[in-house]
């Protein structure tokens, strides 16, 4: 079961990218920009560099992926893991990441960034480290002569969640332009009701002190409606408007973690403003996506896709 759109290649052709204004220098200095090691060189011709640093603390890691040969403005896919905003690294969204891996067209990253644990941190420090992670790849890939100037941010889960918000909310202060977003299994609406009484992580209370530890704050079953805005605040689909990226979601039917609704209203919403966006649904299934082999392959072909029309980037035979 796929949107309205009768065929996502046309669709895609006609999407328009935005003109943003860049601004990052309030962020500081970057950290070093040449690693330690020299970086692996793959077939196709890719430079390959890991835990590249930006900033002090062990998780402001990213990976990078540079094609040998780019001379000229290209565009980066960045990966955000999920995890609950506690969980999670960069390392366990390998595999995912395949689909965009071995390419000489396009940059592709996977950032690790702070997380909420032990009452450190809290999505306003997820939200800065995007930023200085985004800010740190741009200069890092500009000192081996490659001008990233269009980004599509890609995530699942909690992943999908930063990558909406992100490339909604935060995409005029970002260091690369945003294009597009491809979020699985997201949780576009933080204060949709089911996504507290209904969740399969656990009961109400469960999730009322579980999102008090991204925030900060103390939510209580009690006192959650006083919360409403500062949940509305930190959700995508309180950003959507007739300029935002297109937008791939794809969302197991059953999910009861991410609750499937809430994609289901965000696309509502993006269609009220007429942005091109798609909808892919794995019917049967839950939160993780893995074990529709079916839609995966469509998933994966739709992602690729959409990525060279935002990219801008022809078939040889076209150029």
């Amino acid at each position: 079961m796929h949107s309205r759109f009768v065929s996502i290649a046309l669709a895609v052709m006609l999407f328009i990218s935005l003109t943003v204004a860049v601004g990052y220098a309030e962020y500081g200095t970057p950290y070093p920009e040449k690693p330690e090691q020299e970086a692996e060189i793959t077939e196709p011709e890719l430079l390959i560099f890991e835990n590249i640093r930006y900033g002090e603390h062990d998780k402001q890691t990213f990976d990078l992926s540079l094609p040998v040969d780019a001379r000229e403005e290209i565009g980066i896919v960045i990966y955000l893991h999920g995890g609950g905003w506690r969980g999670g690294d960069k390392v366990s969204v390998k595999k995912s990441f395949d689909t965009f891996q071995s390419n000489s067209d396009y940059a592709t990253a996977s950032i690790n960034y702070r997380l909420v644990r032990d009452g450190k941190n809290d999505i306003y420090d997820i939200i800065d480290d995007i930023t200085l992670a985004i800010n740190q790849i741009k200069t890092f890939a500009a000192s081996y002569s490659v001008n990233l100037t269009r980004v599509i941010l890609c995530g699942h889960s909690a992943g999908g969640h930063l990558s909406l918000l992100y490339a909604y909310k935060y995409k005029d202060i970002s260091p690369i332009e945003p294009v597009g977003v491809f979020a699985l299994s997201p949780v576009p609406d933080l204060s949709l009701d089911v996504f507290f009484t209904e969740n399969t992580l656990g009961d109400e209370e469960y999730m009322c002190n579980f999102m008090s530890r991204v925030f900060g704050e103390k939510i209580t079953p009690e006192n959650r409606s006083e919360f409403t805005a500062l949940l509305d605040e930190y959700s995508p689909i309180s950003y959507v408007s007739s300029e935002t990226v297109p937008t791939v979601i794809l969302h197991g039917e059953n999910d009861r973690t991410a609750p499937f609704i809430g994609s289901q209203l965000l696309c509502e919403k993006l269609s009220e403003y007429r942005v091109n966006h798609e909808l892919v649904v794995f019917e049967d299934t839950k939160h993780s996506l893995k074990s529709n082999k079916k839609n995966k392959q469509y998933a994966d072909e739709l992602m690729l896709a959409c990525t060279k029309s935002w990219f801008g980037i022809k078939e040889k035979n076209e150029q």
